[in-house]
Formats: structure tokens, sequence, C-alpha cells
């Protein structure tokens, strides 16, 4: 979705825990797991009052711009194609889903606890966007390596509390769920423990991120299933109005129809009906908390007319799509729309400057967006002094979807304000071992095509399928 700088998106705060609490591994943290990373969350958080955060970040961050503005034979001299650029310096290599080249970003891949993660040639050549090894600019930036060592680590550091927290919020769940005793519970996780987090390869011992071994009671269709019926039959799909009313007892699903292909589709015509049946335009839709659908639409007081709710969605989908399509005004100008695939992602706050001077952002709808799982899209909002964390799609896999990747984006400045500004900011990527074992549970649907027909892969065997179908395949 692309959209104008006028096109005003709800601005959401990060749940919060300050360090304090976070350190504490007594600490009941469950909520704030739930209510940040949980199927309802926004897939994110942020660890305020981090000691020491502030000044490394500063310290990495106004280093970023020094790198950019060095001579382009000296970056070419950073970059390692055969790790598809995941180590070195890598611009114009990764695309956006337009297609086009994002040209607009420049990027720097370390990892900062090793230096070289590993020196057997087997592991580099068959993961050679993870065992690899670092390219430093020694001579031509030296304080590069100090900056980004020292704030990686401290992200790595805080990132492995937030994981343990996570693991108990699991360990909780699927106690509830197949209903055994807190002693049997330890029992069963004591034999189960799995390396989990790691920063590029180091594998810390950590119990398996609220691995379940029951599948849901609900089964539902997977993403992209086709649903077919008889000619002389008469299908009826459920709508939101009445998701809505039942409380979420009867859900409505999103669809799409798809053209045929071929020789065979040339000249082809389709005919079909559709009959769409509503309450009364005066008839009050009251939205209960457990429907999170077009929340951003309701009123204050949590109701709607059914004809308020359809005038509402028209104009959502038909004016803002007629003045938000130009190329070149997309949301996601700055960084393509992606899902992160690893563990657990740590953000720093961007830093911007002009003509070498740190100033704040002149956009207010400039930042980072996340579709959230009822497909609405949401500015995530989190302070410059505290590190948010993003849960990526191998912990939604090995949670059995107990914690939620999201889809995110970031959106560039616009106006005459923008104009030569210049944004760092410092991500820390952290994901199991290479030859952890993922089992692709029913309930999550991410990435299935990718998935073999034993329904397990290597995280490392899954991060190479993941190059080759976004970076096209190895070089």
């Amino acid at each position: 979705m692309s959209c104008s700088s006028q096109t005003a998106f709800p601005a959401l705060r990060t749940v919060t825990i300050s360090y304090s609490e976070l350190k504490d591994k007594s600490a009941d943290l469950s909520m704030k797991i739930k209510e940040g990373f949980g199927p309802n969350g926004l897939g994110i958080l942020s660890i305020t009052e981090v000691p020491g955060f502030p000044s490394l970040r500063q310290n990495l961050l106004r280093v970023a711009p020094r790198l950019a503005g060095l001579p382009e034979q000296m970056k070419k001299e950073l970059e390692d194609p055969h790790s598809r650029y995941n180590f070195g310096w890598s611009h114009g290599k990764e695309k956006l889903e337009s297609g086009k080249p994002d040209l607009l970003k420049g990027s720097f891949y370390a990892n900062p606890i090793l230096d070289r993660p590993t020196t057997d040639a087997s592991m580099i050549q068959r993961y050679p966007s993870y065992c690899g090894s670092n390219i430093w600019p020694d001579s031509a930036l030296p304080e590069l390596e100090l900056a980004f060592k020292a704030l990686g680590k401290l992200i790595f550091d805080v990132g492995l509390m937030v994981a343990y927290h996570c693991d108990r919020y699991g360990r909780f769940r699927w106690r509830s769920e197949v209903n055994v005793s807190p002693m049997q519970d330890e029992s069963f996780w004591l034999h189960k423990t799995k390396r989990f987090l790691c920063s590029r390869g180091v594998g810390r011992e950590k119990s398996s991120l609220s691995l379940r071994l029951e599948k849901k009671n609900s089964p539902f269709l997977p993403i992209n299933s086709q649903v077919v019926f008889g000619e002389d039959e008469i299908a009826y799909q459920i709508g939101e109005t009445t998701e809505i009313l039942s409380g979420g007892y009867l859900c409505a699903t999103p669809h799409c129809v798809r053209a045929p292909k071929g020789e065979e589709a040339s000249g082809l015509e389709r005919s079909t009906f559709a009959l769409f049946m509503q309450p009364d335009w005066d008839e009050t839709l009251h939205f209960p908390e457990e429907v999170h659908i077009h929340k951003e639409l309701i009123s204050s007081s949590g109701a709607l007319t059914f004809g308020e709710y359809t005038e509402k969605l028209l104009d959502k989908y038909y004016h803002l799509k007629i003045n938000c399509t130009q190329d070149g005004d997309s949301m996601s100008s700055w960084c393509g729309w992606h899902t992160d695939h690893g563990s657990l992602t740590g953000l720093t706050c961007a830093m911007f400057r002009r003509d070498a001077v740190e100033i704040p952002c002149p956009d207010s709808a400039a930042g980072l967006y996340i579709r959230t799982r009822t497909d609405q899209i949401v500015k995530v909002v989190f302070g410059e002094d505290e590190i948010a964390y993003q849960i990526g799609e191998t912990t939604e896999i090995l949670s059995g979807g107990y914690l939620c990747a999201t889809p995110h984006c970031v959106r560039a400045p616009k106006g005459e304000e923008a104009s030569g500004l210049e944004r760092s900011t410092f991500a820390l990527f952290m994901q199991p071992d290479w030859d952890e074992t993922l089992h692709f549970p029913e309930e999550v649907h991410i990435h299935k095509e990718l998935i073999s027909s034993s329904g397990a892969l290597t995280f490392g065997e899954y991060t190479e399928k993941l190059l080759d179908k976004y970076y096209h395949l190895k070089m």
C-alpha cells in the first residue's frame, strides 16, 4: 500500500517494560509480553532506562553518515557478494515490493559478538549469509568497529532478557492449554531445552520459546487456500458486520478471485453474481474488544450505525486509494514492507541530520509502520532512549503462534524540509543456531511454500530458502 503524507494512520505507543523490571527474573511480565507480542499485539515492545544505552546509540549513529560518505571504491571493497551482501556494505542490492532496487538506503552488516563465527569451510559454504567474516574499514574509519560492537553487545544482552520472559509467558500459555500442573510443566521443560537465541550463530542455551505439542481444537484454512463449490450450490460468506454482531463467534475472512492464465485464458469471459445482505442503515453496531476490525474508524463510544460504518469504509478504500497510488510516494519509501525472519530484532530510534547537524524528524508522518494481524496499518512510536524489540517469524513458528511477527516498513519524510536529510539507525537480528530444527505447526502459516514434506527445516535451510526468494538465486 502506498499513501500521501496527508493520509493519517493511527500513531500508537509501544508497550514499555523498564530495565529494572526486565532484569528481575521473578517478575511476572506475562501481560505486557502478551500485549506487545501476542496475537492481538503489534509484535513490538520497548525497554526503557537501559544503563549506558543513550550514549552508545549516539556514538554509533554519529559514525554512520561518515561510513556512507566514504569514497565509492572504498565502499566497494567492503562488499561481500558471496554472503549475498549480508556482511559489509550493501547498497541497491535489496528490492522494494515494487521490484525496484532500494536506492535510498545503504546498509552495513556485521556480527557484533564474533568477527568469525566459524572456521568450518563446509558451514561457510552451506550458510554463507551467516557464517561469513566481518569486514571492517580499519584504516578509513577505525572507530566504527568499536562503536558497532559496543551497542550490538548491549542490545544482544537485553534481548536475552526479553527472550527469558517470552519463554516464561510461553510456558504459562502451554501449561494452561494442555492443563498440566506447574510441577509437571517444570519437569517437561527441563527435558525440552533448546538452543534459542543467537546473533549470527552465537548460540545460548534457553528453553524452547513456548513450544507446544498439541494442536489447537479449531482448525482453519491455510493462507492462500483455494475454495471450491459446485455450480448447483449457493455459497454464503460471513461479512465483517456479522463478526462484529456475533462478538467474533462468526468470522469474516479476506478473499480474492484469481484469473485464469495461459493460452486457454485468451478471449475468456467470466460471469458471476453476488448478493450483499446487510442490516438497516440505522442499526447500531457495538464493537466488542474481542473483534479487531477497523478499530481506527470507531468513535470513542465504541459504536457506529451500519450506515456510518459503511461510509467510513468507502472513504477509506475508495477515496484514499485514488489519492495514494503515486509511484515514488510509497509508504515504504525508506524500507520496504517485510517481516523479520529471525527470532528477535532489537531496534534503535533513528537519528536525523542535515548538513552534519542533528535535527528532529521534520515530518510527523515519517517513521516505522506496522501492518497488524487485522490488516490495519499503524505508525509505531518509541523514545530515542528506548530499545525496541520486534518478534520474528522464527519465534512465531517455535511458539506455535503465541508470539506473533508483523510486517513493517519505514516511511521517509516528505516536503521541502526533507531535502538533504540523512537518517541513521541500527538493528540487531537475533536468531537460533543454524542447525536448530524448526517444526512448522499447522497454526502458523508462514512461507508454507518453502517447507519440505516432513514439515521441518533447520534455521539455516529456512534462511537460505528465504534469501533465494527475496534476492533471487545465489550468485
